[in-house]
């Protein structure tokens, strides 16, 4: 493992500019590059690891965004699911 782990380099802009299936697409192809660059900086390298911190990831969200002021959609977005995709990266 690095000296540290840490979440998939995907700019916050890019992050935050999912609005569709082909968004999302392209951020998870941002991960797919950055963990090809980068095979063991993320806190979740294998897939059991990485689901289980996505699952988490998804039942936190309604909380994380109360936290930060923010209302959490009735029904989630391409920009919520590609948001856990990442936390789940880094999710410990």
């Amino acid at each position: 493992m690095d000296a540290y782990s840490r979440f998939a380099d995907v700019p916050e802009d890019q992050l935050q500019q999912v609005g569709s299936n082909a968004d999302a697409a392209k951020i998870v192809a941002l991960m797919e590059a950055d963990l090809r660059a980068h095979p063991n900086a993320w806190e979740n390298t294998d897939l059991a690891t990485f689901l289980g911190a996505l699952a988490r990831c998804i039942d936190a969200q309604p909380q994380l965004y109360g936290n930060l002021g923010q209302s959490y959609p009735a029904i989630p977005s391409w920009k919520q699911f590609a948001e856990a995709l990442v936390a789940a990266t880094g999710y410990e």
